[in-house]
């Protein structure tokens, strides 16, 4: 099973960062300890068994997902992505434009209607942010049960997404096994 964490914190003294997550007093790290890798253990299934974030991860419908690269000439996506993905959710990109597009292209599915991804198309990297703000914004003003409900809706898409991550990870592995004649 692969292990995801992201975690940042500046370690006292300014010898450095640490990363760890607190959710509801739970660390899935000492402070001052190493970065942790992700662990293998089964790559049939990205959930981590008694998974620290799963409490979480139950309790919202969107996942604001924060790429590391928003103003690039070249696409770039992380491990940030698969967060949404794995833990079968909506979720908005805060990225370079055309991003949705390019995870499109990759086989996956968005959530238009429900999230107007027009934002995602324009260049400028400031006009971008402010309409992915009033496109948040809206989201937040939308009643509880309709969210809901479009959830519910939406099980479907996310069982897509997270099967067709499965077959990337499987076409990688096999590409990687080709190449290393394994």
């Amino acid at each position: 099973m692969i292990i995801l964490y992201h975690r940042i914190q500046v370690i006292p003294g300014g010898s450095g960062m640490n990363e760890t997550w607190n959710i509801e007093g739970r660390l899935d790290s000492q402070p001052g300890s190493a970065y942790c890798s992700p662990e293998l253990n089964d790559l049939q299934d990205f959930r981590p068994a008694n998974n620290l974030y799963e409490e979480y991860f139950r309790k919202i419908a969107i996942d604001i997902v924060i790429e590391t690269i928003y103003d690039y000439p070249s696409y770039s996506l992380s491990e940030k992505i698969l967060r949404p993905i794995v833990n079968r959710k909506m979720f908005i990109m805060v990225g370079k434009e055309d991003t949705l597009a390019y995870l499109k292209e990759l086989g996956f599915v968005t959530f238009e209607p429900f999230i107007n991804e027009t934002y995602d198309t324009i260049q400028d990297p400031v006009n971008r942010m402010i309409e992915l703000h009033r496109e948040i914004e809206r989201i937040c003003s939308i009643p509880l049960d309709t969210v809901q409900q479009t959830v519910l809706k939406y099980q479907d898409k996310f069982e897509y997404n997270y099967l067709r991550l499965q077959e990337l990870e499987q076409q990688e592995l096999e590409r990687f096994q080709q190449q290393c004649k394994i």
